[in-house]
């Protein structure tokens, strides 16, 4: 009997951590350069990892902090280019530019970073500053790489100079205003008067040089202006009423015309806490007229705030004439007023249910299934009739026997659809 021979080791191929610890520090640079050459995020990777394991001199350490700031530069660079030839398609990709571009100005904003680099930095990106859906962070991080006043002050002309950018020149007069450069900033500033807003700005200059009473000029001029919203402008007008004229009736009123320019539940509710009672009941009546003319969204909401149901109801009713399928908002305002009249919203909702103009494809089942649990919940719950909601679900379920999609839809979202 010949003896046992033991199975040869099968031969394996080295890990590559065992590869690295082999390797001379010539190949391992070769290796992360051939890396870094083929993608460009790596670089910036490689010298963020490096930067701070590696012994350097002060000059070297400014060296190595401009080829990083450079490097993520040109990941940035690549990314922006592909998001602007896409057409910003992705979202996410758009998402994560922002977080890049973020970083980039945390990374452009250290002292030991170049002017050459730095200037450089700002070159280039000039010439992405038509990217308007990232023009907010594109100019923070070019801002970043702005040092001092000197170069601010360069940076907001240049954005000064952008002839169809209001947002380029309203951040020039920001710049300006910062360092302080009053006749840089009206020379800006007072040709370009078109809108509330920009009387607001104005304004807010001359308040904060101290001087209220042009301030106060320059506001009440914006209030006769066209263009813009003058929310801000009535604040400011009404502070000053009321803390330096104490004239409460003045205060009121600009405040009155401020809920009224965007008359929501919440404007409704901030002017009502502004006024004492009896301030409030000057002021009601002609709140209640300018309602009629609202949305019947602000209606709705501010009646049912108002705990008058009755004129609620009646506006949910009136709006559901000749609509096929209410949108979410109005069905939510219709549940809110399922236990207070339980009989009207049963038949607004069978209404909708029993819509022979709504009743194909498994999105509008959908939408017809969510209601009628609706249904059943008045049945059972507000109404206490069981054996009304058995019969309406007997008579929906029959007329529909043959749309198999219909009835998969109502099985999945009726608790009792399939209840013999």
């Amino acid at each position: 009997m010949k003896p046992l021979k033991p199975k040869p080791r099968k031969q394996t191929k080295p890990g590559l951590e065992t590869l690295l610890s082999q390797a001379s520090p010539q190949v391992l640079c070769e290796l992360v350069m051939t890396l870094c050459h083929k993608q460009t995020d790596l670089q910036a990777q490689a010298f963020e990892y490096l930067y701070p394991r590696v012994i350097l001199t002060p000059e070297e350490r400014g060296d190595a902090a401009d080829q990083t700031l450079l490097h993520y530069w040109k990941d940035v660079k690549k990314d922006l280019n592909k998001l602007i030839k896409s057409g910003f398609e992705s979202q996410a990709q758009e998402t994560k530019l922002v977080k890049k571009l973020e970083t980039l100005s945390q990374k452009a904003q250290q002292e030991v970073i170049s002017l050459k680099s730095r200037m450089r930095l700002i070159g280039e990106m000039f010439q992405f500053l038509d990217c308007l859906p990232l023009i907010k962070e594109i100019t923070q991080a070019m801002l970043a790489a702005a040092h001092s006043d000197n170069e601010r002050m360069t940076l907001a002309t240049c954005f000064d100079q952008s002839p169809h950018n209001g947002y380029l020149k309203q951040l020039a007069r920001a710049i300006y205003r910062e360092i302080g450069d009053d006749e840089a900033y009206l020379a800006s500033r007072l040709p370009n008067m078109n809108s509330a807003e920009d009387y607001y700005d104005l304004a807010l200059f001359y308040r904060d040089k101290d001087n209220l009473n042009k301030a106060v000029e320059i506001a009440e001029q914006g209030l006769t202006i066209r263009f813009g919203s003058k929310q801000e402008l009535r604040v400011f007008l009404a502070d000053y009423a009321l803390n330096h004229q104490r004239n409460r009736q003045r205060y009121l009123k600009l405040m009155y015309e401020n809920m009224l320019e965007r008359f929501s539940l919440q404007s409704y509710i901030t002017f009502h806490a502004y006024c004492s009672p009896s301030e409030w009941l000057e002021y009601e009546p002609g709140i209640l007229k300018r309602l009629k003319s609202q949305s019947v969204y602000t209606r709705l909401s501010i009646f049912l705030h108002r705990q008058e149901k009755q004129a609620a109801l009646a506006i949910l009713l009136e709006t559901s004439d000749g609509v096929i399928f209410p949108d979410g908002k109005l069905l939510e305002y219709a549940q809110s007023l399922e236990a207070d009249f339980p009989t009207e919203i049963l038949s607004f909702y069978q209404g909708i249910v029993q819509n022979e103009r709504f009743n194909t494809g498994r999105p509008a089942y959908t939408k017809q299934a969510k209601l009628t649990v609706r249904i059943r919940e008045i049945y059972l719950n507000h109404l206490k009739q069981p054996a009304k909601w058995d019969q309406f679900r007997r008579e929906l379920k029959h007329r529909h026997l043959s749309k198999s999609a219909y009835q998969a839809v109502f099985t999945d979202w009726v608790y009792d659809w399939t209840k013999l």
